[in-house]
């Protein structure tokens, strides 16, 4: 009897079109093998996945709109009911457990799968260009209504304004969702704002009302890779990174010791978190490197690799 490998599975945001889909498919290229790519419906569900898959890929920040909050909430989600492990459970107090640097490009020998908890242990930036699509057919001057992801309504605020200020805004969970929704309603009143890979998909049942809509050439958007196992190899110049959950505020000028506090994303805290402030707040910090650490009070280490360098175009 011949034994197969298991095939591994990468959940993203779908469906099938997304930027999510994108960036997801260049992780593969980086893991290398047979990975099955799973679509999830919002970015919560994406990350409930990465409790169980092998990989999940989120957006993380945007040029123009910055943190993707639903990919923040979802991050510091743990810290809500401290159920996010210490660093000290992934590395055992000790001389020979202390974290040193290896080819992996992290942090120390790769931590024990933990059952519950993704960490970060990659990341990739994108160019991001929009289309304002409708149905074959439509005309620009026809649109009363236009369906996308928050991001990139935001994204595309200025154009929308400019050239169609009349328009409704309709919130989507993603971009090439909300093309599929405009296009299984069948009203040439509405449009999407999505991908080119999205409007290649659909062929001819839709038109490209207009190209660009972002407003400005230099786009990006930031996906990072969750796993429940060991980082991928680093990439050949990269700088090594670490993203810190932050359940004290106070917690985030001990980070300075580490390196360069390079974001720090704020949100409130879950009232289950018991802090008792008239403003609670959980923050995600990512800390450039140049030494050697585990966590500090109030702040708990999601993952450390080497950052993948960003080309403009």
């Amino acid at each position: 009897m011949v034994l197969r490998a298991m095939t591994r599975t990468m959940a993203y945001l779908g469906p099938a079109g997304t930027y999510g889909e994108q960036a997801a498919n260049h992780f593969v290229r980086r893991l290398g093998g047979e990975i099955h790519l799973r679509p999830c419906e919002t970015i919560g569900a994406v990350y409930e996945a990465s409790k169980t898959t092998d990989y999940a890929v989120i957006p993380l920040e945007n040029t123009l709109q910055g943190a993707v909050l639903e990919s923040v909430d979802a991050l510091l989600s743990p810290l809500a009911d401290d159920t996010f492990p210490s660093i000290e459970y992934l590395y055992p107090p000790g001389p020979d457990a202390l974290p040193t640097p290896t080819s992996l490009g992290c942090l120390g020998s790769p931590p024990p799968p933990i059952p519950s908890q993704p960490h970060v242990v990659a990341d990739t930036t994108l160019p991001i260009s929009h289309q304002l699509v409708g149905l074959r057919g439509a005309r620009l001057e026809d649109i009363q209504y236009i369906r996308s992801h928050e991001q990139a309504l935001g994204q595309c605020s200025a154009w929308i304004d400019e050239h169609l200020p009349h328009v409704e805004r309709v919130r989507w969970p993603s971009t090439a969702g909300a093309l599929a929704s405009v296009l299984a309603q069948g009203d040439k009143r509405g449009a999407a704002i999505c991908s080119r890979a999205a409007v290649e998909r659909e062929g001819s049942r839709v038109n490209v009302l207009a190209s660009g809509v972002q407003g400005v050439k230099n786009n990006f958007t930031r996906f990072v890779l969750l796993s429940r196992e060991a980082p991928l190899p680093p990439p050949a110049d990269g700088h090594r990174i670490a993203f810190y959950a932050i359940r004290d505020i106070d917690s985030i000028g001990a980070l300075s010791h580490f390196g360069t506090v390079v974001s720090v994303h704020q949100r409130p805290a879950s009232p289950s978190a018991g802090i008792l402030t008239p403003f609670p707040r959980f923050a995600l910090a990512e800390v450039r490197l140049n030494a050697l650490t585990m966590d500090t009070d109030g702040a708990v280490m999601m993952g450390s690799f080497n950052a993948e360098p960003v080309s403009l175009p």
